[in-house]
């Protein structure tokens, strides 16, 4: 694999990722969906089980899509600058903390969900 400016192209994809997600997290914060629907927004069957799940979901989703994406923006470039590893390790560790972070951006809202919600 060809290095993008001396830096590992698969982890800068992370980055680019990373920053989508504080993008998007952003975007959902200032303009959540108003009602419950199955396009847009957090859509899990415990948001969408009443109006008071669902806005709270949106607010604490977002926020947490945002310091989601920004330690995803971080460790990507950080890896992207620091290792020099082959392509299918690069591809494996960039699939598992995008899996990470994707995870953890579900269990942290649905935990709140549970809690705000007894």
């Amino acid at each position: 694999m060809q290095p993008l400016f001396g830096m590992n192209p698969i982890f800068l994809f992370l980055a680019i990722t990373g920053i989508t997600f504080v993008f998007l997290g952003a975007i959902l914060r200032k303009y959540p969906p108003k009602r419950i629907n199955h396009l847009y927004g957090y859509r899990t069957k415990t948001s969408m089980q009443s109006q008071d799940r669902w806005d709270h979901a949106q607010v604490y989703s977002a926020n947490e899509m945002i310091k989601q994406g920004a330690i995803m923006g971080v460790l990507g470039l950080s890896l992207a600058i620091i290792t020099d590893m082959d392509e299918i390790t690069s591809v494996v560790i960039f699939v598992l903390l995008l899996a990470m972070c994707c995870v953890a951006l579900f269990l942290r809202t649905e935990r709140s969900l549970r809690k705000k919600f007894k």
